[in-house]
């Protein structure tokens, strides 16, 4: 394999890829892109979209008005995986963050979606992006096994991509027992219950347009949004003897060529900086995600203050805040932070001042649709919204205010 190899595979994709977007173009002149999940900028939230959009299709009392069909049909998925036998569905009640008590090592927390019936019960804990919470699926467990009501129950780890729970969420007691829960995906578990919803729903208009949007706003996060003829001319290619090798050289590098995405995107952020009259710093650790790594932007290197963006991890999500550059102990307090002009939010520790999590989906960066609008050059959905959010003429006042303030400590 050469260079040739591999930019031949490249120009052929270019190709096939140029065709998905003119299908997509003239669906969104007819209209067919408009998705209100989008619009009101929830299609990440797990609770507030994936969550309560799930248990209401669950719900036997449901406002869809087909009573336990949907419910019925999530059944034979789960059969699929594990019987739950004699599950009365007709009378079921389902409940989102439903509280289990205080949390303790063995109990407790609050269950994103569970399903009761009679003496019977399905639990499910539903990943978007959110990291594994430690002994989390330990506690339900504990629950389920020990609430006198219930005889038999199912324990669900739904994930986009239906991996497995971490040993931290699983704990020591659950490490071993893998039949103490099922892992199903939004990607092929999921999709196939909405469609066959979508059979179900066939004289139920309004429902059944809100299934094909929200089913495409799965497409989307699962990457299974382009269109089937267009997908198969694809793999054709990729997988064609003489692309092979070009496509394994490319699989084999997939973290190099996301680090390299996300250092061309920092170089914009450079650019972008620049223009305010600002410089950037980036540590290279930020390319790989590593954890406790941020960028900073401030005046000069002889400044004490900077608009810091960072994460603890990066499936927690990425805050901001102004921050003293040199020292976790701030020169003032957030008192006298406070009777500045306000930003963001007014903050509740003195360290970082105004500390905000990024709005959704900006939160998260390990994922492919954060890389995709990374990778637009100036016009880079990401890059705009932490000019027009983050690094504003409003939050540069401020810390020209903040130099001015301290300049003299």
């Amino acid at each position: 394999m050469n260079k040739d190899d591999i930019e031949n595979l490249l120009n052929e994709i270019k190709i096939v890829t140029a065709k998905e977007i003119t299908i997509r173009n003239e669906k969104e002149k007819r209209g067919e892109n408009f998705n209100i999940f989008n619009t009101i900028g929830i299609s990440t939230s797990e609770v507030n979209l994936h969550s309560a959009i799930i248990s209401e299709l669950l719900n036997p009392q449901g406002s869809h008005g087909l009573n336990d069909l949907f419910l019925k049909s999530f059944i034979n998925i789960l059969l699929k995986h594990r019987p739950i036998k004699e599950f009365e569905t007709k009378d079921a009640i389902v409940k989102t963050e439903f509280s289990i008590g205080p949390v303790t090592e063995s109990s407790g927390g609050r269950i994103d979606i569970i399903i009761k019936s009679k003496d019977a019960c399905i639990i499910i804990e539903n990943k978007i992006y959110a990291g594994d919470v430690p002994e989390q699926i330990l506690r339900y467990y504990n629950y389920a096994k020990e609430d006198p009501d219930i005889d038999k129950f199912a324990i669900i780890y739904l994930t986009l991509d239906g991996h497995e729970p971490s040993e931290e969420s699983l704990g020591k007691d659950l490490k071993e027992k893998k039949d103490s829960y099922i892992t199903l995906s939004y990607k092929q578990d999921i999709l196939s219950w909405l469609k066959e919803c979508i059979s179900i729903a066939v004289m139920k208009p309004l429902v059944r347009e809100t299934l094909f949007q929200y089913i495409n706003i799965i497409k989307n996060l699962t990457h299974t949004d382009m269109e089937d003829g267009i997908l198969k001319e694809l793999l054709d290619k990729a997988t064609s003897n003489e692309n092979l090798d070009a496509t394994f050289a490319i699989l084999e590098n997939k973290e190099k060529i996301c680090e390299q995405i996300r250092r061309n995107f920092f170089e914009e952020l450079r650019i972008i900086a620049k223009n305010k009259g600002l410089e950037l710093y980036c540590d290279e650790k930020v390319t790989s995600l590593e954890k406790g790594q941020g960028i900073q932007f401030y005046k000069s290197e002889n400044s004490k203050w900077a608009i810091d963006i960072g994460c603890d991890t990066p499936s927690d999500g990425y805050y901001y805040g102004i921050t003293e550059r040199r020292s976790m102990n701030p020169t003032i307090t957030k008192e006298q932070f406070n009777k500045l002009d306000a930003i963001w939010e007014k903050p509740e520790t003195d360290y970082p001042f105004g500390h905000k999590y990024c709005d959704e989906p900006w939160d998260s960066w390990d994922n492919i649709n954060i890389l995709k609008d990374m990778s637009r050059g100036r016009d880079s959905k990401l890059a705009d919204y932490i000019e027009k959010n983050i690094i504003n003429d409003k939050v540069i006042e401020l810390l020209n205010k903040l130099e001015e303030i301290t300049k003299e400590q």
